[in-house]
């Protein structure tokens, strides 16, 4: 006799009184079906990736961690970490690529949730659903909470738009080389490397 599956019960989603999450309530949520982000307390859906966004994001971080590792300049996660750039109400980030400097690592035992510091450079693949409203915003936060460094890398065009908080910000097509500047100045390699997915 075939056994019967139930639908389990909606989750209970814990929500301050006023409505907005906070981070920590943001990661006990059961999001296993969706990805999401938090954004001034609020869920922000992120956009579903394909494969190709996965291969930009791999080469990234490979090119990115084949310089910081052996150097121990700090280090080089994925998508799948939350930064918090903001408390009260909270906002919980996940670039695609981030590094963070080795002196502004916390203990071991303080990296176990999302992370509660702001990574040097912030990388962001863009993927065909992203707004340019919504990509604006992320750059302007990104900035304002002191991210030195903002790479907005786009798969169609093979081009990489650098955003800094003292410049304008520079697009290199994929002839171009791209550099780490002030954040990893020894860092370098042809912006072409990104989008190798042969």
């Amino acid at each position: 006799m075939q056994a019967t599956r139930t639908a389990a019960a909606p989750a209970v989603l814990p929500v301050a009184a006023n409505g907005l999450y906070t981070a920590d309530e943001f990661m006990a949520l059961p999001l296993d079906l969706k990805r999401y982000e938090l954004v001034r307390g609020v869920l922000a859906e992120v956009a579903v990736t394909g494969y190709e966004h996965a291969e930009v994001e791999a080469n990234i971080f490979r090119l990115l961690d084949q310089h910081v590792w052996p150097r121990r300049l700090g280090r080089v996660t994925g998508g799948g970490v939350m930064f918090r750039l903001q408390q009260e109400p909270d906002t919980l980030r996940r670039p695609d690529v981030a590094f963070v400097r080795t002196d502004r690592l916390p203990a071991r035992d303080q990296r176990r949730s999302y992370a509660q510091f702001i990574p040097e450079l912030a990388v962001e693949i863009l993927s065909p659903s992203n707004t340019a409203a919504e990509m604006q915003d992320k750059i302007t936060e990104y900035l304002r909470v002191g991210v030195r460094l903002v790479w907005i890398v786009d798969p169609v065009t093979e081009t990489v738009t650098i955003h800094t908080s003292d410049a304008a910000p520079v697009m290199l097509p994929a002839g171009a080389e791209i550099t780490g500047g002030e954040v990893l100045p020894d860092f370098r390699c042809p912006v072409a490397a990104f989008f190798d997915l042969a």
